[in-house]
């Protein structure tokens, strides 16, 4: 009974083994006899990795290579991010297209300096040099300042000039 219970066994592990176009995953559980008479069968835990002897992946002395592929790390830039300051570059500018347009020609002796001084202020806030930037920033606001002063009494001496010829000719 023995010797019949080992030929069963033995012909089911021959109907069971791995064929060489199956890879190891997905082999059927095979029966181990531990002894005459009681077989086990192994646990569906995954095979562990077995080694291919090939071409592929091997050296010289026909041991496994492993290749480690890592990723560069993350980089890291600390940058510091501010709002920009307009330094009353749009004043000026707005300042001139006026004194343009209502013909006070005298105040643009202040607008168009205090343009470049309000330019010169962001780009030396672009440079990091920023007690330039606010010193050429309150440049371009004294300047805007005394043409916004000019202008007034610019157009002040022109009402009273108007207002005077108007007065004599009657």
């Amino acid at each position: 009974m023995d010797s019949e219970l080992l030929t069963t066994e033995n012909s089911e592990q021959e109907k069971s083994s791995p064929q060489p176009d199956q890879p190891p995953e997905h082999q059927p559980p095979q029966k181990t006899q531990t002894e005459v008479g009681t077989d086990t069968t192994t646990s569906k835990d995954p095979p562990s990795p077995q080694y291919r002897d090939e071409k592929i992946g091997t050296n010289q002395d026909s041991e496994p290579t492993v290749i480690i592929a890592t990723q560069p790390g993350p980089t890291v830039i600390n940058a510091r991010i501010e709002k920009s300051g307009d330094y009353y570059l749009t004043l000026s500018i707005i300042l001139t297209v006026i004194c343009c347009c209502c013909g006070i020609w005298d105040s643009l002796f202040c607008t168009i300096p205090a343009i470049f001084f309000a330019s010169a202020a962001r780009d030396a806030e672009s440079r990091g040099e920023y007690d330039k930037a606010i010193s050429r920033g309150r440049v371009a606001f004294f300047l805007n300042i005394a043409a916004c002063v000019w202008w007034l009494i610019t157009v002040i001496i022109i009402v009273i000039a108007a207002v005077t010829s108007a007065l004599t000719n009657n």
